[in-house]
């Protein structure tokens, strides 16, 4: 699949109900997940990362702190795989290591899951 001409939520080709960058039912399912998942703190850095990654909880920063809220971490469980720990989610990992298309492709496929969780 392609990024460039497709959703970036599920990377098929976007036509007919879609916003310019996402199809409309699965920018739905993931600011849905997201807002489940997502952990505001105001704390520093490095402190609430520590406290999530003990949880077991992916710390990726999606916003930091400002004049104009808290900070925002991704909040998903941490997947471990291979020999070596992850220390974030699966994406987040992926996007830690340069892997745009890894990335990309996680995201992919929590999107798949999610839509058909929401079809159930």
């Amino acid at each position: 699949m392609s990024q460039e001409n497709g959703c970036m939520y599920c990377g098929h080709p976007l036509s007919g109900d879609h916003d310019g960058w996402a199809h409309a039912i699965c920018n739905v399912v993931v600011e849905a997940d997201n807002a489940a998942c997502e952990v505001t703190d105001t704390g520093p850095l490095d402190k609430v990362e520590r406290r999530l990654r003990r949880k077991g909880r992916c710390p990726w920063q999606i916003r930091p702190n400002g004049w104009d809220g808290s900070a925002i971490y991704c909040g998903r469980g941490i997947t471990e795989h291979g020999d070596k720990p992850n220390l974030f989610c699966l994406e987040h990992e992926c996007e830690a290591w340069g892997d745009d298309e890894g990335a990309a492709q996680e995201r992919w496929e929590r999107t798949e899951q999610l839509l058909q969780e929401a079809r159930q």
